[in-house]
């Protein structure tokens, strides 16, 4: 294939390509109630130990699941963040945010079946803080990976040597 346009014509283009996908990038967030609402499912979740035993609990942690699985599916929709591309700083934070969440629900039960059903306040509101700071922590981490990839000749994440 044939191109009519000179050397400097296409770095030209290219130069505009690269200068558009850095504003983009910084365009690149969560929308503002992404974080909050995420951290309110999670942190409504820890709670679930204080529910009486039976069908009340059962739904509820199933609806609470349910509707923080599908605003983490969401998420790439509405963001156009795909996790894959977050870096391993991305992947630990997210890591990080299963532990808290799973390990405040581990000190909810015990604090149910220990004190008070009352106690949970305390876990819930310390994952509700971690989860939403953490996912905005990631919303940077994400921002700044993509920026490090934008900085490379190519645009590409480096993926080492291939033999």
């Amino acid at each position: 294939m044939e191109s009519h346009q000179s050397p400097d014509d296409a770095r030209a283009l290219l130069s505009e390509i690269h200068a558009d996908r850095v504003v983009l990038a910084d365009r690149l967030a969560a929308p503002a109630w992404f974080y909050p609402t995420f951290a309110a499912l999670t942190a409504l979740y820890v709670g679930t130990p204080s529910l009486p035993d039976g069908h009340a609990r059962t739904v509820s942690t199933s609806v609470l699941v349910a509707a923080a699985v599908m605003t983490t599916v969401l998420y790439p929709r509405l963001t156009g963040v795909r996790p894959s591309g977050v870096g391993v700083v991305g992947w630990c934070v997210l890591g990080g945010l299963l532990v808290t969440v799973l390990g405040s629900l581990s000190v909810s039960y015990g604090l149910v079946a220990s004190l008070s059903a009352w106690w949970v306040l305390v876990p819930q509101a310390l994952c509700f803080a971690l989860v939403l700071l953490g996912g905005r922590l990631f919303d940077r981490e994400y921002r700044r990976h993509l920026h490090a990839d934008l900085r490379r000749p190519s645009g590409r994440p480096h993926s080492g040597s291939r033999s």
